[in-house]
């Protein structure tokens, strides 16, 4: 990735992480639909499109996985309270070090 692209996303992240704390909660959240809408209305809001790969409940939370359109490797983990709606972005990558057998 180029500094250009680093330094954009970058950007991204921290208009993501200053969004998270805006609005009111969205709680409780019941369905694993209802916990992709408010992960997918939290990145909209930092201007990131990502499709949502899965949602599952774990303990008191939502767990959302996204991924960016334009490859598999990389997206976020949204964690969504299922109290309170308050959520919390983690980016991540992967890395394929060589292809599958």
């Amino acid at each position: 990735m180029s500094i250009r692209g680093q330094f954009l996303a970058a950007a991204a992240l921290v208009a993501l992480l200053a969004g998270c704390g805006r609005g009111e909660p969205s709680g409780p959240v019941r369905t694993p639909m209802q916990a992709s809408e408010i992960a997918q209305r939290t990145l909209r809001s930092a201007g990131l499109d990502e499709e949502v790969v899965d949602a599952r409940r774990q303990g008191g939370a939502w767990i959302v996985i996204t991924r960016w359109r334009e490859t598999s490797a990389a997206g976020h983990l949204v964690t969504v309270d299922a109290r309170s709606g308050k959520v919390s972005v983690v980016r991540y990558r992967s890395v394929l070090l060589s292809e599958p057998p």
